[in-house]
């Protein structure tokens, strides 16, 4: 029998016995015009060769070829064909149907910090992991399958460790993927590849192909630290930074953790804006001995004032000011401003002072 049977391409099988002389090996096959592919002519039957003879000495030899360009939805027939000098033989005729399409389809995207703002991922942005994805069928959704009954229906996945999706199994149809940012981490639901900031994308999803969404955060904390100056000395004033949120289940080394990244300054201080609150692991490496010369963990915290928190068993002063909302100067309606935040964490070795701004940000619609 045929296997591989799709659409438009199927593998022909057969079994060749030289019987004494160097054979040539052909398939012979059509679409069938009549109502049973035992009675079909094949002298108008196409053949291909296989490209390697068989030698004198073959014995049930399994031979096989692929066929494509077929016609969706036809019925085919084919026989094997075995031909030296003393003779040739032809095998029994076989049969198989290409179904009309492949029902299914495909939907993909990808969740990230949009860390600049421009409702673009350039490859330095973080991606953001965890984040459940609904895809879900309107009413025109419907199901264009052959043989068989594909149903249109809700779908629900998290986004990877790389921030991606994957709905392998779609059923033909309109749908819309919809993005939930699970919690309040000071992070806005602010992109998404339709140009709005509802996290919602309709698709319309075809047979054999590729549809995909994809969302964008942006996270309200500007955070700015300095080390102490004995690590600096030790770093010759220069490092990596890697500041890594525990995600959305604040629970560090999980698969939903997110490193955000940066170098260290001249003056050993640096800066991220754009990042969510919640708890930190924060960590420092020589760049030139790759050895890590400062590992702390602490909490940046939500709308808190004058808090105590542990930072690698010593303690961190919070500090929370609210300030006014400033018009930006272009006199566009800005999109949100508020708490100012200001993060100073005393932790031996390494002195942290975080600013936590919650802002109104211009957008253009």
């Amino acid at each position: 029998d045929a296997t591989s049977v799709q659409g438009t391409s199927a593998v022909l099988n057969g079994i060749v016995t030289s019987n004494g002389a160097t054979t040539t090996v052909k398939f012979e096959y059509k679409a069938r015009t009549g109502t049973s592919c035992a009675t079909e002519d094949f002298s108008n039957a196409t053949s291909v060769e296989i490209t390697n003879s068989l030698d004198a000495g073959a014995v049930d030899s399994s031979q096989s070829y692929t066929l494509t360009g077929l016609t969706p939805g036809t019925t085919y027939c084919f026989r094997i064909l075995g031909s030296n000098v003393p003779g040739s033989a032809t095998g029994e005729i076989k049969e198989f149907v290409t179904p009309l399409d492949d029902p299914l389809g495909r939907v993909i995207g990808t969740a990230w910090f949009d860390m600049n703002k421009n409702n673009q991922r350039e490859s330095n942005e973080p991606l953001l992991p965890g984040v459940p994805v609904d895809l879900t069928p309107t009413t025109s959704a419907s199901v264009q399958a052959a043989r068989s009954t594909v149903r249109a229906q809700k779908q629900t996945l998290n986004t990877n460790a790389d921030g991606s999706f994957d709905f392998t199994t779609v059923a033909p149809g309109t749908y819309k993927i919809s993005g939930t940012l699970p919690g309040s981490f000071g992070i806005e639901q602010s992109w998404d590849s339709t140009g709005n900031s509802d996290w919602s994308v309709t698709v319309t999803v075809v047979a054999r192909q590729t549809s995909r969404g994809d969302f964008a955060a942006i996270a309200d904390v500007l955070l700015t630290a300095g080390l102490d100056p004995a690590d600096c000395e030790t770093l010759n004033n220069t490092g990596n930074v890697s500041m890594t949120w525990a995600g959305f289940d604040q629970t560090s080394g999980n698969s939903d953790d997110t490193s955000f990244t940066t170098k260290l300054k001249d003056d050993c201080t640096f800066k991220l804006d754009g990042v969510p609150t919640g708890k930190y692991t924060l960590t420092v490496v020589n760049p030139t001995t790759k050895k890590s010369v400062s590992v702390r963990t602490f909490s940046i915290p939500k709308n808190s004032t004058g808090v105590r928190v542990k930072v690698s068993g010593k303690g961190a002063t919070v500090t929370v000011t609210k300030t006014n909302a400033v018009l930006p100067a272009t006199g566009v309606k800005p999109a949100q401003m508020g708490l100012l935040s200001t993060l100073v964490a005393l932790m031996g070795l390494l002195m942290v002072q975080t600013s936590v701004i919650t802002r109104r940000r211009t957008r253009r619609r």
